[in-house]
């Protein structure tokens, strides 16, 4: 799928596309197991604006 999207134009990245979902997922990860990590709660917003920070469009 990345590499699809990559030809169409869909996304721009300089990982690796056998980087980019492993590093995505874990950025996510860390935001969804905040409580665990920190004690606050779940936050898929603040990783979303993260990532989409990472890979401008």
């Amino acid at each position: 799928m990345v590499e699809a999207d990559r030809r169409d134009g869909l996304l721009r990245s300089p990982l690796p596309a056998e980087e980019l979902p492993y590093v995505l997922v874990r950025i996510m990860e860390s935001y969804v197991y905040l409580g665990l990590i920190t004690g606050e709660e779940p936050d898929t917003a603040r990783a979303a604006q993260v990532i989409r920070v990472l890979l401008p469009s």
